[in-house]
């Protein structure tokens, strides 16, 4: 067993239903000294970019072998695979839907199996809850040790799926995005991440462009603006982040997921 034992669940489950709870049930049935950890269960129903995000920001601050299942599954019933990742001593199970699209992008995942053995599976599987009925079994499982090459065979990391708004792209010297997650505080987090700004050598921002606002600098900190100012910074996921100082970036850009945001570099 491995004496870490941790599982973390994010869902969009909310708490006002006792999905989570059963989920929680079954993994306890199967390792009863399991250590539960909710990361969260407010991710908006079937908001499969955000769980990307947070899974993506938050995997590494647990203990080495901590298990994360994700639980963001629109497609659940269908033929869409279940995945078992290995991301660094980190292990990941979520639905093929694109929840991993920033670990492949990024080339984090070592190796990448299908979840299909039936006997690590509670007996009666559901068409509506793989989520309690595959998932959580085979969660327990691997947090007690159990290899992952057991819960199914080896999947190309090209054929998961990918969510291609999470990517920017390059014309000329501006580098495109788009905005994909505004958070509670209103801030405005783009698909423009540190290590696409440093693609280019020997260059710096010029300017930000986005719902024809303009900000011409990348701030270190929030308090460099006054309370209301607009700013751009890098976020702690390292990701582009548009902010208002002590206000909400997202209503006062009237700024919706999806927007395009461009990003303008100079040379040095």
């Amino acid at each position: 067993m491995n004496k870490e034992n941790f599982i973390t669940l994010t869902t969009d489950f909310g708490l006002a239903d006792t999905y989570v709870a059963e989920i929680k049930g079954v993994i306890f049935q199967r390792n009863p000294t399991a250590q539960i950890i909710d990361l969260t269960h407010a991710i908006a129903a079937q908001d499969i970019i955000a769980g990307a995000l947070t899974i993506h920001a938050s995997y590494q601050y647990f203990p080495l072998n901590t298990v994360h299942m994700i639980v963001i599954d629109p497609g659940v019933g269908s033929d869409r695979a279940i995945l078992a990742a290995q991301c660094d001593d980190y292990t990941l199970i979520a639905p093929d839907n694109g929840l991993l699209s920033l670990f492949l992008k990024n080339k984090l995942l070592h190796t990448i199996h299908k979840i299909e053995n039936k006997s690590l599976f509670r007996h009666h599987i559901s068409s509506t809850f793989h989520g309690r009925d595959i998932m959580a079994p085979v969660a327990a499982q691997l947090a007690m040790g159990l290899n992952i090459q057991e819960v199914g065979s080896l999947m190309d990391p090209s054929s998961c799926i990918q969510i291609e708004c999470m990517n920017s792209t390059w014309e000329n010297r501006w580098l495109c995005g788009k905005i994909i997650h505004v958070d509670h505080f209103g801030n405005i987090r783009t698909s423009i991440t540190e290590k696409d700004l440093r693609q280019k050598a020997n260059s710096s921002l010029e300017c930000l462009e986005i719902n024809g606002h303009i900000i011409n600098m990348l701030s270190i900190s929030y308090s460099q603006h006054k309370p209301g100012e607009l700013l751009s910074i890098l976020d702690s996921g390292g990701f582009v982040e548009i902010a208002v100082n002590q206000g909400n970036a997202a209503e006062s850009l009237a700024a919706q997921i999806g927007d395009p945001v461009r990003i303008y570099l100079k040379t040095s």
